[in-house]
């Protein structure tokens, strides 16, 4: 089982998750799927992140790429 620590300290940034997915996708769904992205992503990677003091700039950094493949693969498919 990984360690709660980080999941703590990445759900403690939630809400800032949240107001940025918000300013990334018009659709409340997918703004709150973008979220739950990139949550999860980064408490599986989280070895990766330089330390604390990085975590809200790494958290934003990995939910602006998840939008991104995602806006990738939407034109892909069109």
């Amino acid at each position: 089982m990984k360690d709660e620590e980080p999941k703590k300290k990445i759900a403690n940034r939630k809400q800032a998750l949240q107001e940025y997915s918000k300013r990334l996708e018009n659709d409340c769904t997918k703004a709150e799927a973008l979220v739950q992205d990139t949550l999860e992503y980064a408490i599986d990677q989280y070895e990766k992140c330089n330390g604390d003091e990085m975590l809200d700039g790494w958290l934003l950094s990995i939910m602006h790429n998840i939008f991104l493949r995602g806006k990738s693969n939407e034109a892909t498919i069109h």
